[in-house]
């Protein structure tokens, strides 16, 4: 994988987030829950090689599309599903060497290319509504140029409808999350995370991300 960081600012994405700190509401930002609730019954998929945004009536279609159709019987209930340990290493890559299925389709759990790199939920506990996207996973590696872990993914603005509009979040395919208050990385920020059920002080204030 290359080192290039991508920035992307979608119409329709959302974001997550965990922080100490909250800071007044960005100027050019619109708040989701609180103006239209846009989000209520619908889960999203936002393919970040394209890129595009697709709502579902469920998640299990939802999931379908975020994995190319390699996964087809996720649960509708995505609060059930995030408990799932066998669900979670199909989709998420969690866990692999510990699920013990009997499954003869073992490459359905195995490391991929390309998969859902997070999630984020509009109630906490992974419940309600969801926007996940998917891309290559990411890599652990440093940036050659100052010796850091570099930044694969970048969602600058996560777009009106889910804007200060999630409570928990999940990241996957070896990508930690992390949230920021403001558009554009700006403002308080999450710590970076694997999984986080209740965003605290940031509940209902994220507006962009980053995947590494």
């Amino acid at each position: 994988m290359h080192y290039q960081l991508r920035t992307l600012a979608l119409a329709s994405i959302a974001v997550i987030g965990l922080a100490s700190v909250a800071t007044p509401a960005h100027p050019r930002e619109k708040v989701g829950r609180h103006a239209v609730n846009a989000n209520k019954n619908r889960h999203c998929v936002t393919d970040l090689s394209k890129p595009d945004t697709t709502c579902y009536d469920t998640f299990t279609a939802a999931i379908a599309a975020a994995t190319r159709g390699r996964v087809t019987d996720a649960p509708a209930d995505s609060r059930v599903a995030m408990k799932d340990e066998r669900f979670m290493a199909r989709v998420y890559n969690t866990g692999d060497k510990n699920i013990q299925t009997g499954d003869k389709k073992k490459a359905d759990i195995q490391p991929r290319v390309f998969g859902v790199i997070g999630t984020i939920f509009y109630q906490s506990d992974f419940d309600g509504s969801s926007h996940s996207w998917s891309e290559q996973t990411c890599d652990d590696q440093t940036d050659p140029a100052t010796g850091q872990e570099h930044i694969d993914w970048r969602v600058a603005y996560v777009g009106d409808d889910w804007n200060d509009d999630f409570e928990s979040a999940r990241g996957g395919n070896n990508c930690q999350m992390k949230v920021f208050e403001h558009r554009d990385f700006q403002g308080a920020s999450s710590p970076w995370f694997w999984e986080i059920n209740w965003l605290g002080v940031l509940q209902d204030e994220g507006s962009s991300l980053q995947f590494r």
